[in-house]
């Protein structure tokens, strides 16, 4: 199983190199699903292999290359890039070539952050790579006066003294409802039975 699993690495990142000594897409690998909350901030990630550091990382809002990021005015001030120091990837023979980051981070999340975000490569010899994008989903900050959705991890946080309050009023009501029936039974067994 071992050797197996090396093989398939081995051969996996000789696929990589092939493509990117042929000019071919640089393959991008990108976590499929985020959740933030509102207000909060998020960093979304790319990784791949290239052997040189000449490379360009951008960042659009849906996967079609249409706007970047830094070019929209609703992320003015909001967003950061950075390409994070490469990791070198070994075999037995020595150094193959080296894993790169690219990330993006948003700061002050809003409910209108929520969507796909890509990462697309460029390399100074003209091989591209795009990712398969990264679905945020931004949680709306709660409201003190909102009535909360306690099913959820992230919510529950926020919903606890909603949870208290609320699982407090039915126990209270519960309370309420045994004592009245007991004084109606207790009525009922005093009067006795009717007779004609």
């Amino acid at each position: 199983m071992a050797i197996s699993s090396l093989f398939m690495t081995i051969f996996t990142q000789h696929l990589i190199l092939s493509m990117i000594a042929e000019g071919k897409a640089i393959v991008i690998r990108q976590q499929e699903f985020m959740t933030a909350k509102a207000g909060q901030s998020v960093t979304i990630n790319c990784s791949f292999v290239y052997d040189s550091p000449s490379y360009t990382a951008r960042w659009t809002r849906g996967c079609n290359h249409s706007v970047l990021l830094s070019d929209q005015t609703c992320y003015n001030g909001r967003i950061s890039h950075s390409d994070v120091d490469p990791r070198n990837i070994t075999t037995d023979s020595g150094p193959l070539c080296c894993k790169r980051y690219s990330t993006m981070t948003i700061f002050n999340l809003t409910e209108n952050d929520s969507g796909i975000y890509c990462c697309h490569i460029q390399t100074a010899h003209g091989q591209k790579g795009d990712g398969t994008g990264t679905i945020l989903k931004v949680i709306p900050k709660l409201q003190p006066d909102q009535v909360c959705n306690t099913t959820t991890p992230q919510m529950y946080e926020d919903c606890h003294v909603v949870f208290v309050v609320m699982e407090s009023f039915r126990i209270i009501c519960l309370i309420i409802l045994i004592v009245l029936l007991g004084l109606t039974l207790k009525k009922i067994c005093e009067s006795g039975p009717r007779t004609k």
